[in-house]
């Protein structure tokens, strides 16, 4: 009992010890900033007299009457309301009340300014302001003075706040003054914690360890034993250096050279060697006071050292059992899935978390009509994603009180971990205690590596589940061909496709496998006829699971250039060489020096102004030189595998893959890095999906860094002789991983404001009222045209407030075709290969040319959000001053008869007479958009046919369909007859038409498949309808008849060994 009440106050005084190092180590982040002398000092509305004033129709001033409550007044701190985007300037004055003078007077232009922040108006120091009282005035100029009368926010608490700025001298003479300031700096550093998460921190620390006590047997002891040692031993050299060397007789020697020098007669060097003479007495004197009060206490520190790292240690090694792992993992994925917040929005708009039932029937169900969220049309057909999105519709109704993405989200975290984990055990075969360590320690470090912070944690598309599935599949797919267990290819085979890894997921997924080559060769080179069978059986069952869009393909722009499309496809040589600058542009920038010190590269960041920059630049930058020590351990290791010879071919497979993924991560590496990868991007077919080797390749680099630093560790471990230098180096390396992890662990890069923007955030709870009743009145809206919102983006994405958090939206594509069925055009890419004249109309003022264009695309309403707001008006939502030039006269230009509105967010509107159009309509010129003469009238049945019912067919004229053109739609005659298959063209750059000719019906048709009236003119009902459609059953039902057998034949094989042992 004695002892597990020391072992919880050691750990009490040990989280105490790590908090008072935060602490210090701010106040050390404030000393080095300058700040340390520097305090804060606020007012009430009570303590301030406030006037506001108006001077005329374009100015308003604000008088506030303070007393300055110290000496050294050096700042005055205001939050205003909204002042960027406003044109105007803030004056600010400063002056003791009794002089007419100011003594300080500043002009600041509004974009200097953030909305609804605080600023602080800096001026000289005013050394005796303590009791004084002064008069300070904010003064704003601006033409819109009548849009918003208060500018400053004068019921804020504080109403202002002053900053004192004590020279060093005064506070060192004071020691009340530096106690005070101390205590300040304390304070505010406290108050800076998230207590909440230092909460659960203590209490989760609290439940390991009383777990821990309890887990031990009576009389137990733990794996790793602290065995008492004799420090005074171990530390000979060093008490050597610091009791038997005097530092005095460097200078006695300088002395007889100088002796001898000047009885010589040789002033000159007598005189040089005076100076040295006084430097070395001076440096002496410092190694004696040094040497008295510090070294000769290193042996302490060095004891303190030992203790801490075998005690860290020891207990993550105690923390190693399948146990406190999983319970550990439990507890942290139900807290995570019970949050309220989803990080929604970007190029998947990740709704099929919220609504996986709406995002299956309106989407990935479909192949064909408005299958391009906003216009765009696809590289991938939808139903890539449809068993994903099943899976999700399933859990939806099991666990519909938890946040599906924060759910899974933590159970990718927890089960990275654990996949990783496991690979590392089967490669390396761990035996002692320091390589179970040593696995968990390059486990964490995978999971929390950078790489993966900069990319698929960032933008949380469906390759982030590659954490724990691509190490998972690839110790199922080692395993399958050693053992001979096709079973278990099978299982990785089913994770590729459910989870998409050979569709949407697959640049990265490639991207990792490829650099993962050398050990794979390594792993199955024994095994090479069984590796050929499997990987035929591989392929064979990939594309029978993911036929159901395998078999679309054709129809997208993965194959061809589809019309409308803003790029040629992806296999085009047009694309290959639209591709050469970007690759030459970005890699030209790279340096492998930064990945080779385990951190992403620095310029890109600092080129394009990433939103991560600040965490890097305070942050990583900071413990950059840190990754010498990694790269060390990879080098260290190659010097010393030879005392294993067991670990030599892993090791070597090892680095082999890390120098893969460092060249492609960085490309530019030597005169031949660039064209190489030009060489293979234009030669190797698909190799363009990498270009963007920042981004496609950052995930392989934190899976090889965490592979190759296991594998060296391993090595080095077994190298070294004393135990005590083997804690130091994992002691070492775990203080790396949770340093580089700190950020991710702290939540900082939840809080960073969207690129481009000062405070405006991701993450949302739900919708605002407003834009959930706007979709439920579309979604109940009988029409078949397109909805343009207002006012455009540059992408095709659309902004939507949140209901409960301000300053936090959803960023991304529409939701309108994934909640409602219905499409709308949200931004300049929406037009596709018309962006760019969208541009110039708008930027023209030929608001005419954009709405007639709105009239070939068959929009037929108009969705205006008024909540905009001026953050997001001048960030990269709107590049190149879109949305100031979208003025109320080009939005009325293109405005309707009004519908409703809904809040004060939003309104709908009718498209403008002149510029409406039918979806399907018959006429001599497709450019007439109407019926002429000839009556026709259509019905939706599916997105992939409607029906069509014409009469009074008199002379040739055009159908025209606004949709997409691909050629396999057709149009057919009751019977099934295909007709008119010759005559089907493109209209308009984009849509379909066909030729309709009364005297071929008459001399084509059968006559039960159309009349004729008693003027001769032709009546038909005709089927419009997409042909590759009658492939969408079949080859649904091959692909799911394919996942359950497969499904069955993983399950009976590894029930198959529990019933033979029974047996």
């Amino acid at each position: 009992m004695v002892k597990k009440l020391k072992f919880l106050v050691k750990l009490c005084l040990l989280w105490g010890g790590i908090l008072a190092v935060y602490l210090l180590f701010s106040i050390y982040q404030d000393i080095r900033e300058n700040k340390l002398l520097n305090y804060n000092d606020t007012y009430t509305s009570s303590e301030v007299e406030v006037k506001p004033e108006y001077k005329s129709d374009t100015t308003f001033n604000y008088v506030f009457k303070i007393t300055s409550h110290d000496n050294y007044l050096g700042s005055i701190t205001f939050k205003y309301f909204r002042l960027k985007g406003v044109p105007g300037q803030v004056i600010f004055r400063l002056r003791e009340i009794n002089r007419p003078e100011w003594y300080a007077e500043n002009r600041y232009d509004f974009s200097y300014f953030n909305n609804d922040d605080n600023y602080s108006f800096g001026f000289p120091v005013v050394p005796d302001s303590k009791d004084k009282e002064f008069i300070v005035e904010f003064e704003t100029v601006t033409q819109n003075l009548s849009q918003r009368l208060n500018y400053l926010d004068l019921k804020a608490a504080p109403i202002l706040t002053a900053k004192y700025v004590f020279p060093r001298a005064t506070v060192y003479k004071s020691p009340k003054l530096m106690a005070s300031i101390l205590l300040n700096r304390s304070v505010s550093v406290v108050d800076r914690l998230d207590l909440v998460r230092v909460g659960f921190i203590t209490l989760g620390l609290a439940a390991l360890s009383v777990i821990i006590l309890n887990r031990q047997e009576p009389g137990g002891q733990h794996r790793i034993k602290i065995r008492p040692k004799d420090l005074q031993k171990n530390v000979q050299v060093l008490g050597y250096w610091t009791n038997k060397i005097n530092p005095f007789f460097v200078p006695a020697g300088i002395l007889v050279f100088l002796s001898i020098a000047f009885i010589s007669g040789n002033f000159p060097l007598a005189e040089r060697l005076a100076v040295y003479l006084w430097i070395t007495l001076f440096g002496s004197a410092i190694f004696f006071v040094v040497q008295r009060l510090f070294l000769s206490r290193l042996h302490k520190l060095k004891a303190f050292i030992t203790l801490v790292s075998i005690n860290t240690i020891s207990i993550v090694d105690d923390l190693l059992t399948k146990k406190l792992l999983i319970l550990a993992g439990v507890l942290y994925i139900i807290i995570s899935g019970l949050s309220s917040t989803y990080y929604l929005g970007g190029d998947d708009s990740r709704l099929f978390y919220v609504y996986p039932y709406e995002f299956l029937i309106n989407y990935s169900s479909k192949i064909v009509s408005d299958t391009g969220v906003s216009q765009l049309t696809n590289l991938i057909p939808p139903p890539s994603l449809s068993a994903f999105v099943v899976i999700l519709v399933g859990l939806k109704k099991i666990l519909p009180m938890f946040n599906l993405q924060a759910l899974l989200y933590s159970i990718n975290i927890v089960g990275g971990f654990w996949a990783f984990y496991l690979l590392l055990s089967y490669l390396l075969r761990p035996e002692s205690k320091h390589e179970r360590v040593i696995t968990a320690l390059a486990s964490f470090m995978y999971v929390f590596s950078m790489f993966n912070f900069y990319t698929i944690f960032n933008s949380r598309l469906v390759a982030e589940y590659l954490i724990s599935l691509y190490p998972l599949s690839l110790l199922l797919g080692i395993k399958a061909i050693r053992a001979g267990k096709f079973y278990l290819l099978v299982l990785a085979v089913l994770i590729w496709s459910v989870f998409n890894f050979v569709s949407v997921t697959f640049p990265i997924f490639g991207a990792v496998l490829l650099t993962t080559l050398p050990l794979l060769i390594l792993a199955t080179w024994n095994y090479k006829k069984r590796l050929v069978m499997y990987l035929l059986g591989t392929g064979l069952l990939l594309g029978i699971l993911n036929f159901h869009w395998l078999v679309f393909i054709p129809y997208t722009n993965l194959s061809q250039p589809l019309p409308g499309s803003s790029t040629p496809n992806l296999t085009s040589t047009e694309f290959r060489e639209q591709n050469e600058t970007g690759i030459k542009t970005v890699s030209e920038i790279n340096n492998s020096f930064f990945p080779l010190l385990n951190s992403y590269h620095q310029k890109i960041q600092q080129n394009f102004h990433w939103p991560q920059l600040p965490i890097y630049n305070s942050w990583y930058l900071k413990f950059l030189p840190l990754g010498l020590v990694l790269i060390a351990v990879v080098i260290w290791a190659g010097i010393t595998v030879e005392k294993d010879k067991f670990k030599i071919p892993l090791y070597v497979a090892a680095v082999a893959n890390f120098v893969l993924a460092i060249y492609f991560f960085t490309v530019d590496i030597g005169p031949w890095g660039i064209s190489l990868f030009l060489w293979l991007t234009n030669n190797i077919p698909g190799f363009v999906i990498f270009r963007n080797m920042y981004d496609k390749f950052a995930y392989a680099v934190s899976f090889q860094w965490a592979l190759i630093l296991a594998v060296s560790l391993s090595i080095l471990i077994k190298s070294i002789k004393i135990d005590r230098h083997k804690f130091y180096l994992l002691f070492v390396t775990l203080l790396i991983a949770v340093i580089n992890a700190k950020p991710f662990l702290l939540g900082e890069f939840e809080k960073l404001p969207y690129w481009t923007t000062l405070n405006s955030y991701d993450g949302i709870k739900a919708f605002n009222d407003d834009y959930a009743q706007l979709l439920n009145y579309i979604k109940n809206q009988e029409t078949t045209g397109r909805y343009l919102s207002l006012p455009l983006l540059t992408g095709n994405s659309v902004i939507i407030e949140d209901q409960f958090q301000k300053n936090h939206y959803y960023a991304g594509v529409s939701p309108l075709l994934l909640l409602t069925g219905k499409n709308d055009l949200s931004g300049l890419i929406s037009f596709s290969n018309k962006s760019t004249d969208v541009y110039r109309w708008i930027e023209k003022r030929e608001y005419d040319n954009f709405g007639k264009l709105q009239q070939q695309l068959n929009t037929q309403y108009v969705i205006v959000n008024n909540s905009i707001s001026t953050d997001l008006q001048s960030s990269f939502m709107f590049s190149d001053r879109l949305y100031g030039l979208q003025s109320p006269e080009f939005i009325a230009s293109v405005l309707g008869p009004k519908i409703a509105d809904f809040g004060r967010r939003y309104s709908l509107y009718e498209i403008s007479p002149r510029y409406t159009s039918s979806k399907i309509y018959i006429a001599d010129d497709p450019g007439v958009f109407a019926n002429q003469r000839t009556i026709l009238s259509y019905t939706k049945i599916a997105s992939q046919e409607y029906r069509i019912k014409i009469s009074q067919l008199s002379h040739v004229q055009t159908l025209v369909f606004l949709d997409p053109y691909l050629k396999g739609w057709q149009l057919r005659t009751p019977s099934g007859k295909v007709v008119f298959d010759n005559s089907h063209e493109q209209v308009f750059g984009y849509a379909n038409s066909w030729k309709l000719d009364p005297l071929d019906i008459k001399v084509d048709l059968d006559k039960t498949d159309y009349v004729v009236d008693d003027q001769s003119r032709v009546g038909l009902d005709l089927r419009l309808y997409f042909q590759p459609y009658d492939y969408y059953v079949p080859s649904q039902t091959i692909s799911v008849g394919a996942y359950l057998l497969a499904a069955v034949y993983v399950i009976w094989s590894f029930l198959k060994p529990k019933r033979a042992w029974r047996s």
